[in-house]
Formats: C-alpha cells, structure tokens, sequence
C-alpha cells in the first residue's frame, strides 16, 4: 500500500464545514502512538453502515498530516486544524465532535464502537433523526 502527501490550503483542512451536518471523529496518533491508531481504524472499519448511519467523518492526524476517512492512505500536509484538539504530551487521543460543534468525548485510549454508537445515539439530535426516520 503506497502512501501519498499532498498539499491542501487551510480551507479544505476546517472542520467546522462538519457543523450541523456531520459528527467527526478525530484519532491522532504521533509515531509511539501508530498501533493503537492502527487498533482503531480496524474497530472502526468493522462497522462502516453504523458510521455512515451516525453521519460520521473520521479523520487520522499524526504530527505533520492528516487523512480523512477510514479507507483513505492518502496523507495530506499540515495539522495545524487539529492541534487545537491535542494536548502536550499525547501520543494518542480520540476525539467525537457532535453535530453542534461540541467536544462530546476525548480520551486517550482506543474508542470502543459500543461507547461511540451508545454516546450517539443518547444526543438529542440522534434521537429525533431515529424518531423522524421511524415515523
């Protein structure tokens, strides 16, 4: 599998187009945190219908660059967008950004599907898409 860096201007980099339309996932992982990323992006790939149901982007950040989905190998330069999320120090954090903008778990060890899907599903806005949908 062949890893390709490319360069996008800061406009492709913002998160905040998500807002009102998307929950994000944010997995950062420096060098010393790679397996654990690599531990995530399986779990997550496990279940792309729950993702996709729960409206959810997914972006991988390491130091120096970023990718957005969990299929893509096609880094692209800068994590300045992200650096705002991460603490000095980790090597591994994970981050689910809600619909309204709103940092809605942070930790520092693998995110469990059960834990993502259950923290969802208990918002507001989750529910009224299941109630809407289920009319």
């Amino acid at each position: 599998m062949s890893v390709t860096v490319i360069h996008a201007n800061l406009f492709s980099q913002d998160i905040s187009s998500h807002k009102w339309q998307d929950r994000v996932l944010i997995i950062f992982a420096e060098e010393e945190g790679g397996h654990l990323l690599k531990k995530q992006m399986e779990m997550l790939q496990s279940d792309e219908e729950g993702l996709e149901d729960r409206k959810l982007v997914i972006y991988s950040v390491n130091g120096s660059a970023y990718r957005k989905g969990i299929q893509s190998d096609q880094w692209i330069s800068g994590s300045d967008t992200f650096r705002k999320f991460i603490d000095a120090g980790d090597k591994f954090k994970v981050i689910l950004i809600g619909l309204d903008g709103g940092i809605k778990i942070r930790q520092n060890e693998v995110l469990t599907l059960d834990k993502l899907f259950s923290t969802i599903d208990a918002m507001p806005m989750r529910r009224n898409e299941l109630r809407v949908r289920n009319q």
